[in-house]
Order: C-alpha cells, then structure tokens, then sequence
C-alpha cells in the first residue's frame, strides 16, 4: 500500500506554505525536475514529493524535500489503474493538506487534476511535459483518447485556482487551451540545465563528422530515421558516425528491441552505447547532436547540447523547433525526412567553419532562457501567484 504522512491541521500565521509535486517516476523528477523543488524550499515553501519509488529517495531526500512513496500498481494507464491513481493522490492530498499542487506529466495532469479538484486545493500547476504516443498515433483509440484528455484538461481541470506550465505552444493548442492567454499559461523553455554542468566544448579537429544521440529507445524518438539519414549521408560520400546513447524500456510497446539496436551497431560507423551518465562527457566527444523525433515537450538532451555549444539537427516539429534557429546553431527538417536529414549532416561534414560557428551560437541561445535558474524563476512565480496575497511575498 502506499504510505500517508497525515498531518494536524497548521498554524496559518507560523506553517510555511505547502507546496506537493505529483511525478509519475522518481527518476524523472530527479533529473529533470528537482530544481523547482529546491528553489521553492529557498523561497520558503515545505515542499514533498508524491511518487513511485524506485532508487532515487535518498537524493530526493537530501534536497530537503519529502518524499511520499505511491503503489506502481497505482499509476498505470487502463482505466481502473487511472481510478485508483485518482483515489490514491485524493487521499495523499486530504493527508498532506497542501496550498498548492505541482502536476507532472500528462498522466499525473490528469489523474492529480481530477484528485485536486475532489479535493478543493487552493492553488494547481499542471505541467504536461511533452504529448507522447497518444498525439503521434492515428488509430481510432488514439483519436478518441485524445478527445477525451482535451475535454477533461479544457473543461473540467481549467478552473480559476488553476495554472498551466507548457514547454511549448503547439501542445497548449493540442489540449484545447490558448497559448496566448498569459493569464493561465506560461511557457518554460524545459527543465532547465546548469550552465555549470555542461560548459561550451571547444570544436574537435577530426576528418569524421560525429554526431550523438541521447534519447530513451522508444519508436517516437525516431533513432531509425538518424540511423537512416547517417547510412544516406555517408553513400553520398560524408566521413560521419553516429553514437546512440540510451536504454530500451522492456514494459514500453513502443520500445526499440535489443536485436534492433545490436543490429544498427554492425552497420558502419554506427554504435549503440547504451545509458550513460556522464553526458557532458558526450557532448565533449561529439561534433553535434541530432534528434528526428515527432515531437516534444522540450527535449533535455539538445538543451544539454545547446549549452555544450553544439550543433544541432532535429525536426521542425513542437518542442525541438524551440531548441535551433535553423541555419544560426543547427538545421531544421521535416518530420519522417531521412533524406533531408542526410542534406543536413552533409552540409555540416563539409565546413567546419559551419560548424564551429553554430556552435558558439548554440551556447549563446542556451543562455538567452534556458538556463535552471529561468525556469525554476518561472515556476517560483507561478506559486506565489497562487498564494493568498498576504503569502505570496515569500
């Protein structure tokens, strides 16, 4: 069963406000996310975590933030998993008593908006992260979930108490809200990266064009179509490889295989690395990245590239065409393009100059709103938005 941790009632003059993120992984709150939570702790909030469990608590922990473990039977996707999850949050919330909700993901907007709303928080941040398979699949089932996930996120979760966090317009659009409407919507360019972290790489000398991808090994990051555009580039007659960095997710239907991977890393130049941790170690090795997926929330992998200061090609598609300024710090391609992929990397195999330029203007971009401290500035001040006006100048 999950574990509760039920509270008194507090002292509203005393009790500083209470602030519980609703993440669906542990993982993913630690490297994406723990930021915001830190930054709300220094401006004064007691802030806790809701989540499954697996290997990140004492982390979570050390930062000074609670940690609330949930059932994993409790957050899966069918619909009677959907309603336990619902109950589970409705009665984590009625224990925690907090002043505002921090919602992660589309699965825990949904099921942690429902829990909010039965219960009457005072104040919701609901913060898709990306649209996922539902919004890249056209079967009927998907068209009408879609259908469904829009009508409950624009009509029953968009209450006056409630905010949205958006790390691009075009998935505001998908979920039947305005972009535009800054009374409800901010948009955050991602989680946000510490320049620190990942400092500028100087441009390698080499007569190969290196290129990376860092991405989890799921259909929808399309690794086939930079598997294919490296294969078409390099008939062409382009000296390029390509390292892919990642794990595939056994329990994920639309995960890579393990044969699929072994099979890309005997073709030329091609190598699956599997999961890595040290990914400025990567950047340090590559020339550039290159991601083709369908779209995305914002993806944290070219931000890292970005800050690195390197080049980037990836699809002119929600999410990544936030990350590159097509022909300033990479190249823009259409969805589903390996051929217009393999232009792109020719182009960048060619001129080194090219190279070492889009660089030093990838870096320059990471620094105009990409940065930790712009987005958990952003997400400080959608708190204190929420707070009764005597709280909110914390």
């Amino acid at each position: 069963m999950a574990r509760y941790r039920h509270k008194a009632v507090p002292d509203a003059t005393s009790t500083p406000p209470r602030l519980l993120f609703l993440v669906p992984e542990d993982w993913f709150f630690v490297s994406h996310f723990i930021g915001m939570g830190i930054a709300a702790r220094q401006a004064g909030f007691d802030v806790a975590i809701a989540t499954p469990v697996r290997a990140h608590r004492l982390t979570i922990e050390a930062a000074g933030i609670r940690v609330i473990d949930v059932d994993r039977d409790r957050v899966g996707m069918g619909p009677l998993s959907l309603l336990r999850t619902i109950d589970t949050f409705r009665r984590i919330i009625a224990a925690e008593e907090p002043d505002i909700i921090h919602c992660i993901a589309l699965r825990t907007v949904l099921t942690g908006g429902l829990a909010a709303r039965l219960t009457g928080v005072r104040g919701t941040v609901l913060a898709p992260t990306g649209l996922g398979f539902l919004w890249s699949n056209d079967h009927f089932a998907a068209r009408l979930a879609r259908r469904l996930i829009r009508f409950i996120v624009s009509h029953v979760l968009d209450t006056p108490r409630t905010l949205f966090l958006f790390e691009n317009p075009d998935d505001a659009r998908a979920l039947g809200l305005d972009p535009d409407d800054r009374s409800k919507i901010t948009l955050v360019r991602g989680a946000g990266v510490e320049p620190a972290a990942f400092p500028p790489q100087p441009p390698r000398h080499d007569d190969t064009l290196r290129l990376a991808v860092v991405a989890r090994m799921i259909a929808s990051k399309r690794i086939a179509d930079a598997v294919a555009a490296v294969g078409l580039a390099q008939a062409a007659g382009h000296r390029v490889s390509l390292d892919i960095y990642g794990a595939p997710d056994p329990v994920n239907p639309a995960s890579y295989t393990q044969a699929e991977l072994d099979a890309w890393s005997r073709l030329p130049g091609i190598t699956w690395k599997g999961p890595t941790r040290d990914v400025t170690a990567v950047w340090r090795e590559a020339d550039g990245a290159i991601l083709l997926s369908t779209g995305e929330g914002l993806p944290r992998s070219l931000v890292e590239a970005l800050a690195s200061a390197r080049a980037i090609i990836t699809t002119d598609a929600p999410g990544n065409n936030i990350v590159v300024e097509d022909g300033i710090n990479g190249f823009l391609v259409p969805p589903g393009d390996p051929k217009a992929a393999a232009a792109a990397i020719g182009r960048l195999a060619g001129d080194r100059q090219m190279l070492a330029r889009m660089g030093e203007a990838a870096r320059r971009h990471f620094e105009n709103g990409f940065t930790a401290k712009d987005v958990t500035d952003t997400a400080v001040a959608l708190y204190r938005r929420l707070l009764p006006q005597q709280a909110a100048s914390l």
